[in-house]
């Protein structure tokens, strides 16, 4: 069953079968439909409803490969991806791919319009996360720091590990999470630029009182080594934050440094960002919620440019996941007084 090929496995070896001292065993498989598709849906105050598609075409060719296509789309970010994958152990955890991407995202003062063509190499360990590497060949639209619109070309090499050991992965209430990213691209290899991109992400979850009271933290770290400076980098490559899953009470994207010229958001290349949380259950599934988030990206590691944010509200723990109303301020460099936070989901 552990294939990926089958939905149920069982074996009969019933001793009242026997005959002649020989027990026979009699393996019946459930094959899994030869389509699969999975739809969800989602919201958030940055993003506007979401909708995602996850098609699959299962054991193509009679020999256990599985085409996969994925659609994301919302007000920010139109996303397809088609994967074909080959595994290379009997359990199907492991395997090799081909892909290609198509993304289109708004940015606030861009578009970064991304299509790329690759290989790479998944591993799986169910519950416990996942390790990807792969390399790709890029060609990514973006405004430069002339202010034209140009398109970066770049071969990158790419390795991600995640580590999850929490209670539940949808809804965790205890545990923690562990998060590393890296990419290089390396001019002479048929790129317009040399640089490496480092990020890792860190969650920790508790619980006291039998989940009378919950406590999160969050911390983001990265780093971009680069040739060129930031400005003249595709946008997938630099550093924003702000919005509902970084600091709240702020923009999406909008903790960044400026280009000095126009006043508009182009990025930086480091970033921090971390968020403490505490929930109190006041009523089963419900709970009251006060956090405090900080950080942004940076050029020059100031924090000058960094926000500061308190927030309370309330959730819901939904059996599809724990769905968010809550009213963040802003204490420093913004206008702004509050905003308001909706998220159903996952974002």
């Amino acid at each position: 069953q552990g294939s990926g090929l089958f939905e149920s496995v069982s074996i009969d070896a019933s001793p009242d079968k026997a005959e002649a001292n020989r027990v026979p065993v009699i393996l019946s498989v459930k094959p899994y439909p030869p389509y699969s598709l999975t739809a969800a849906l989602g919201y958030a105050t940055d993003f506007g409803p979401r909708l995602r598609l996850d098609l699959k075409r299962y054991n193509v060719f009679g020999a256990g490969h599985t085409f996969r296509s994925d659609i994301v789309a919302d007000t920010r970010q139109q996303y397809l991806k088609a994967s074909y994958a080959i595994p290379v152990t009997e359990r199907a955890n492991r395997a090799y791919n081909v892909f290609s991407t198509l993304e289109n995202r708004f940015l606030p003062d861009d578009e970064e319009n991304l299509f790329n063509f690759g290989f790479g190499y998944d591993a799986s360990f169910g519950r416990n996360g996942q390790y990807n590497s792969g390399a790709a060949y890029n060609f990514e639209k973006f405004t430069d720091q002339t202010q034209n619109r140009t398109t970066g070309k770049y071969f990158n090499v790419k390795s991600h590990r995640n580590w999850l050991f929490l209670d539940d992965n949808i809804d965790p209430s205890a545990g923690f999470s562990l998060d590393l990213a890296g990419q290089g691209i390396a001019e002479p290899l048929l790129s317009d630029f040399s640089a490496l991109r480092l990020e890792g992400n860190a969650a920790a979850y508790e619980a006291f009182l039998d989940q009378l009271i919950r406590l999160r933290s969050r911390l983001q770290l990265g780093y971009l080594f680069a040739s060129e400076k930031p400005i003249n980098l595709p946008n997938s490559l630099r550093f924003f934050a702000g919005g509902v899953r970084s600091v709240r009470g702020y923009r999406y994207q909008h903790l960044a440094p400026i280009n000095p010229l126009n006043g508009e958001i182009v990025g930086g290349k480091a970033i921090l960002t971390t968020s403490m949380e505490a929930e109190i259950k006041i009523h089963d599934r419900f709970g009251w919620v006060a956090y405090s988030d900080f950080g942004g990206a940076t050029d020059d590691f100031s924090a000058k440019g960094f926000g500061l944010s308190l927030g309370t509200g309330l959730r819901w723990h939904s059996p599809v996941g724990p769905m968010d109303l809550s009213v963040a301020f802003p204490l420093r460099n913004t206008t702004e007084t509050f905003r308001l936070i909706v998220t159903v989901g996952s974002f």
